[in-house]
């Protein structure tokens, strides 16, 4: 996210899902990163001006996504529902499959978790 933004600027060749600090080139910012593990971040906002949290977090914390100041603009970063090859043709894992794609589950889901970037789907 603070690569995103340019507010930090990673060396070359680097992977921004297993950044860490010391693949920093420049800190434009001068930010100060403090590394937590993901499930302390919501409750170490009032100790910092912010924290980059992950959205299952947010959501099981009670932070609404809809008023974050920021979020990705990629989908590639979310989970998938996968099945074993042996197990795509039967019943269940299509009736699974037509649930998650279905009208009904899209509304209930957009909202139950307002504001949380759905992926498309795949098949």
């Amino acid at each position: 996210m603070l690569n995103d933004l340019g507010w930090i600027k990673l060396k070359p060749g680097i992977n921004p899902l297993t950044a860490s600090e010391h693949d920093i080139a420049q800190n434009v910012k001068k930010i100060k990163i403090v590394q937590l593990e993901a499930a302390q971040l919501p409750r170490s906002r009032a100790d910092v001006d912010f924290a980059v949290v992950n959205g299952n977090y947010a959501i099981s914390s009670g932070i609404k996504l809809t008023e974050a100041i920021y979020q990705e603009k990629s989908y590639a970063y979310v989970n998938w529902g996968v099945v074993k090859s042996a197990d795509v043709a039967k019943p269940w894992a299509k009736d699974v499959v037509a649930a998650y794609n279905s009208n009904e589950f899209k509304a209930w889901a957009k909202k139950k978790f307002v504001g949380y970037k759905f992926p498309q789907a795949r098949k």
